[in-house]
């Protein structure tokens, strides 16, 4: 008995602790630091998907190069680039830290859809562009947590550096990330941190974080061969890393600053690893450390402005409120945009854009119609005639295909039209309001007819 007691004398048992660290977020070599008030940006990457053809690849099912840089330029974001200095360098998302993020979490909780190798907005989206930045954050972290059964989002996939394969190929990783953010919730808010004291203390905790993903195997450069397990340094301090960087801090919930790390003997390319963080206030919210947030009051204010007001020429000004982006998104499919900063969003509906709207399949009705149930006064007595105008002159004009049962008279028509045989199927009999086209002629005719103010519906054969 004494013994034992001098021997807990001499070990203490473990006790965690928590440093604070002084950081000066200016010398890291990369950060990203307030994404708690860029929600923005996953409404202008929706906005874009919406109006774009934002492409993925084929192999990884991630944005392709040309996809993220044009939504880079148009939300004005700063990218951070793991192994590349220049965006323009990028084979794809992968080597992007924002873009990916971006992309992922919408995707993971059906916001948007991959649909062969095109984005599309999906019957949730619009739900989401009505909820404040406090509960999009919410939603977005549940579905990233709890992702798993498709692996949409894999951080031990995203690792390239050193190149690790595993012997599952399907395996859930939620359990990991659970096993993350339990012990991310110890730590003390708005302190900065450092990730490797982090990983360490994960290790002693988790030894075994990743063990879902069966074996792991490290690619050795010199040897061009997979055969040694990987360190926790490599392998599941590096997953954590991008955990941090491409998720939490990417919705907000927490700050980092990165840092580059060696590549391996043989190969001199560089990655970006977490190298401090601290949890911001939105984090803690979201992490349920604390039930009070500063900033939902503020967002939740936007909800009492609803709707867009319609002017005599049919402009839409569409002004800050919760249904904003779900209006946007409704006019920008077929709509010309005149105006767009914080103030307001201002669309012109004109021939062309009822031209365009027809195309899509809308009709004008259905457009006045939404015009009426959302603007916040009645429509001016201008818009209203115009849109009868509109409407009128839609049904006036159609082109379709038919097959045409020809002869040399009239009269040998009109007996073969009397046999029961053929008069069953006939649709219509010839009239002067018709007029038979060339084949393959029926979108030159409706340009031209468009060009000279006429609606004109193509009918397609079904």
């Amino acid at each position: 008995m004494l013994e034992k007691l001098i021997f807990e004398q001499a070990i203490p048992a473990y006790r965690r602790t928590y440093p604070e660290i002084a950081v000066d977020p200016t010398q890291a070599t990369a950060k990203i630091l307030d994404r708690k008030n860029n929600y923005a940006d996953f409404n202008k990457l929706i906005t874009f998907v919406n109006t774009k053809k934002a492409k993925a690849t084929v192999s990884n099912q991630l944005p392709t190069k040309g996809t993220v840089i044009a939504i880079q330029e148009q939300a004005g974001y700063e990218e951070i680039l793991d192994g590349v200095k220049d965006i323009k360098q990028i084979r794809n998302a992968s080597e992007t830290t924002i873009s990916i993020g971006l992309f992922q979490l919408l995707r993971v909780a059906n916001i948007i859809k991959l649909s062969e190798t095109s984005y599309e907005l999906t019957r949730q989206t619009e739900k989401f562009t009505l909820l404040n930045d406090v509960e999009k954050a919410q939603l977005l972290f549940q579905a990233f947590v709890k992702n798993g059964k498709n692996n949409l989002i894999d951080e031990c996939a995203r690792i390239t550096i050193p190149k690790i394969k595993f012997s599952r190929k399907n395996y859930h990783l939620s359990e990991a990330r659970q096993a993350v953010i339990d012990l991310l919730k110890a730590y003390p808010v708005n302190q900065w941190h450092s990730f490797s004291h982090f990983s360490k203390e994960l290790r002693k905790k988790e030894p075994h974080l990743y063990h879902v993903v069966g074996n792991a195997l490290v690619r050795d450069d010199y040897y061009n061969s997979y055969y040694d397990s990987p360190s926790w340094r490599q392998f599941e301090q590096m997953a954590v890393s991008i955990v941090f960087s491409k998720y939490l801090a990417v919705l907000g919930l927490l700050d980092v600053t990165l840092h580059e790390t060696a590549g391996t003997e043989y190969n001199d390319e560089f990655r970006l690893e977490v190298e401090h963080f601290r949890i911001t206030d939105l984090g803690a919210f979201v992490l349920g450390l604390t039930e009070i947030y500063e900033p939902v009051a503020a967002t939740e204010s936007l909800s009492q402005a609803e709707g867009f007001s319609v002017t005599a020429n049919l402009e839409i000004i569409i002004t800050p409120g919760a249904s904003r982006l779900k209006h946007e998104l409704y006019f920008s499919t077929f709509c010309t945009k005149s105006v767009e900063n914080e103030e307001m969003t201002v669309f012109v509906l004109d021939f062309r854009s009822m031209v365009l709207a027809l195309e899509l399949g809308k009709t004008i009705e259905e457009i006045r119609a939404y015009c009426q149930a959302n603007a916040v006064e009645e429509l001016p007595e201008e818009a209203a005639a115009q849109f009868d105008l509109w409407e009128q002159q839609s049904k006036a004009i159609s082109i379709r295909q038919v097959t045409i049962l020809e002869t040399h008279s009239l009269a040998l028509l009109k007996a073969l039209g009397k046999i029961p045989g053929v008069k069953k199927h006939v649709e219509l009999e010839n009239t002067s309001y018709s007029l038979i086209l060339k084949p393959s002629k029926e979108g030159a005719v409706k340009k031209t007819l468009e060009s000279g103010g006429h609606f004109v519906k193509l009918i397609k054969k079904s």
